[in-house]
């Protein structure tokens, strides 16, 4: 797994939490379920639960081909995001908002641009997981 994701979760998650002892129990307990759902790859983490693995991993390669590395790599970030915000307990549109406005302030742009380019990069995600899925 990406240190970096690693050490992203331990601060959410620490900055949740009043004490420090718990949060770390949580970000080792949560590691392996992390591993399941996608790993370092946030694009996969947010598939939902109803699709195989397969399916996801296929809708992942079909998106990689259609966008730039770096956009992938961002929408990644905003998954990941998205997924330990749900797991702290954020409603679904609360997790999304969210995770996109903090990469959002990380690349100093408005959050509203940053949400119309993720929600095209979804489209395309759901569209490739419907022929993924057959």
């Amino acid at each position: 797994m990406n240190p970096e994701v690693i050490i992203r979760k331990v601060g959410i998650v620490m900055k949740h939490l009043a004490r420090p002892l718990a949060a770390a129990a949580i970000c080792l307990t949560a590691l392996p379920a992390l591993a399941e759902t996608g790993g370092d790859d946030g694009v996969i983490a947010m598939c939902p639960s109803r699709t195989t693995d397969s399916a996801c991993a296929c809708a992942a390669k079909a998106l990689q081909a259609e966008i730039s590395p770096e956009e992938y790599a961002m929408y990644s970030r905003i998954g990941l995001d998205y997924v330990a915000r749900q797991q702290e307990g954020a409603k679904m549109v609360e997790a999304w908002d969210s995770a996109v406005e903090a990469e959002a302030q990380a690349r100093d742009m408005r959050r509203t641009d940053l949400m119309k380019r993720t929600n095209q990069l979804g489209q395309t995600f759901r569209k490739a997981l419907k022929t993924c899925e057959g």
